[in-house]
Parts: C-alpha cells; structure tokens; sequence
C-alpha cells in the first residue's frame, strides 16, 4: 500500500482548507466582514439611542410606571428567532457533553461510602418504624375485632 506523504514545506492549498472546515478568505474579505460588523454594532447602539430619546421625550409627571413600561416594550424591536441547523447541533451535542460532565465536582469514594451507609441506615430505619406502626393497628383492629 502506498501512502501519499505530506511535504511539510508545502504551504495549505484552498483544498487542504476546505476539507478543514474552514473557508479560506482574503485580507480585504476579512477586514471587510470586520468592517460590516462595527457598523451594525454602531447601527443598534443609534437605534437604540432613538428608542431612549423618544421615551425620555414622550415621558410625562402624571403617567404610570405601568404605562410607562407598556410603552417601552411596544418600542422595542423583537429580534427574529434563526433557524437551527440540526446536523451542526448533533455534531456539537457529543463536545457539549463532555464539558459539561468535566465541570461536574464529582464526589470522592469516602464521601460517596459515607453517604450509602446514611441512606441505607436509614431506609433500615423507616421500614422497622413502618413494621411496628403495622403491627400495632393489626392488633388494634384485632381488638376492636373490626378485621
């Protein structure tokens, strides 16, 4: 079998990148996306300026915080919820996962025998408390000659 070696002072071809994931963009492609994302961070910030303007402006000494709130809600643009990509999800679900289990503080095994012998005193406990409960209402109905 014949296996193709890397030449390592090969320099990343558009193939090599793609089969990455990752699409490979210019200088200018990249300072342009950059570019476009400043200007709607400094769009939101004017529109939201706006909204506070018009509500400081529209304030009045008689008006409810009730109304007040009404009005500023009915002023606020609801963003449109994106669609959800189901593969890129199920990829991400296994990577998720295994964060979240190495945040868990998992406990030490002298803790966790401790802990078993707690609870297994006490169900212990409870059913001999449940079995002189049963019998002492057995042998009151058996007086009362109910049963």
């Amino acid at each position: 079998m014949i296996v193709k070696e890397k030449d390592p002072n090969k320099k990343a071809t558009q193939d090599d990148s793609v089969l990455k994931g990752k699409p490979k963009l210019s200088k200018a492609e990249k300072a342009k996306a950059k570019f476009d994302k400043i200007e709607a961070k400094r769009e939101k910030k004017e529109k939201q300026k706006e909204i506070y303007k018009d509500l400081k402006d529209g304030y009045k000494e008689f008006e409810s915080k009730d109304s007040r709130t009404k009005r500023a809600k009915a002023a606020r643009v609801k963003k449109i919820k994106d669609k959800i990509d189901y593969k890129m999800a199920l990829r991400e679900f296994p990577i998720r996962l295994i964060k979240e289990v190495q945040k868990v503080r998992w406990p030490k095994q002298k803790d966790l025998g401790s802990k078993l012998a707690w609870v297994i005193g006490f169900m212990l406990s409870l059913a001999i408390l449940f079995y002189f409960v049963d019998w002492g209402i057995q042998a009151l109905f058996g007086v009362a000659k109910i049963i």
